[in-house]
């Protein structure tokens, strides 16, 4: 920190100043990176920063390369990462009080903007399905105005509000963060992290298909044996057995792919994702198994209504599940839930 700060030859001639210097952004008007740090600014100051997060352990390296002063923040422990950036917020409102720029407001329709958004920088792993389950919603809240649910690094501030101050460039009220829309609608700013950007996307029709699919996927676990119980008691076997068995088998799967699932969102998700996890491991390859099995579903659907399986009412419901178990693999796959080959 104290290196690059002084721009320590030893580092290499002028390293220093060009880590701290902005090479991208998402939108010219809001912060952007560095070389290996990420730009914000408050009251009026830049601050480039750092943070670093593994299980238990948390630090936040800020710099303020136009005053020469550094600060390092670190924590032992879960829960307190949002507290790093207040800490530091609170230090430079002290030590640097200076005055944020006050632009002036814009009104007019900001409907335009209004829907979800998915952000774009996890795609490859695990860590995409916690951008739909932490995806942020844009409503025109008025003239000139937007509320924003999602962005705020702070758990305890679950909406904010914006106010329009040029073209798709919105400042917080009461706050000096700032969010701008592009053109083609991708959302940038309003965070911690000035290398991500939102991209528009139906997660409330994802996040439908989910919870539907997987509330099938759990009746049928406990309802065809029951029916099957029942048969058997009465002395009425069902026709093509093997069909309600392949669904049955479908949604057990299910099961241990939510444990594992669960028991890694709680214990440690990153480190899990990142070094690997038996548990995890065996979650994924329970939905891949489970994944497969749904083209059997589909395809035991198609030979029930071809062939005339079952009586109306037992076709119907059968394919009430294949759709919900559909559903539910759709968005897995979409998300990275399914592993092995397919993920």
């Amino acid at each position: 920190m104290i290196a690059l700060l002084d721009d320590d030859p030893r580092l290499g001639k002028g390293i220093g100043e060009l880590m701290m210097r902005r090479h991208y952004t998402q939108d010219e008007r809001l912060p952007g990176m560095g070389y290996g740090v990420e730009e914000t600014r408050r009251n009026g100051h830049r601050i480039f920063f750092k943070g670093g997060d593994v299980n238990g352990f948390h630090h936040l390296l800020a710099m303020l390369p136009d005053r020469k002063t550094g600060i390092y923040v670190v924590s032992n422990g879960e829960g307190a990462q949002p507290a790093l950036h207040d800490l530091v917020d609170r230090i430079v409102d002290d030590q640097f009080p200076g005055r944020a720029e006050e632009p002036r407001p814009v009104g007019g329709d900001t409907s335009a903007y209004a829907g979800t958004y998915l952000t774009s920088r996890p795609v490859g792993d695990l860590l995409r399905f916690g951008s739909l389950m932490n995806h942020v919603t844009v409503t025109s809240s008025g003239d000139g105005r937007i509320t924003t649910t999602g962005l705020s690094p702070d758990p305890d501030v679950a909406a904010q509000e914006w106010i329009r101050i040029g073209p798709g460039l919105f400042a917080e009220q009461d706050g000096q963060e700032r969010i701008a829309f592009s053109a083609d609608g991708v959302l940038a700013g309003g965070h911690q992290e000035e290398a991500t950007t939102y991209e528009r996307a139906p997660a409330g029709l994802y996040l439908a298909l989910l919870y539907s699919g997987l509330a099938a996927l759990l009746i049928g676990v406990v309802a065809i044996p029951a029916v099957a119980l029942v048969r058997r008691i009465r002395r009425r076997p069902a026709e093509h057995p093997a069909a309600w068995w392949l669904a049955w088998v479908t949604g057990v799967l299910i099961l241990p792919f939510l444990y594992g699932l669960a028991v890694t969102l709680v214990i440690a998700p990153s480190d899990a994702i990142f070094l690997g996890s038996p548990t995890l491991t065996g979650a994924l390859l329970a939905s891949s198994a489970a994944f497969v099995l749904t083209g059997g579903l589909v395809a035991c659907t198609a030979g029930a209504w071809w062939k005339g399986w079952w009586r109306l009412p037992e076709r119907i419901s059968y394919t009430a599940y294949m759709l919900g178990a559909v559903s539910f693999m759709t968005v897995a796959y979409l998300f990275n839930l399914v592993g092995g080959v397919f993920a």
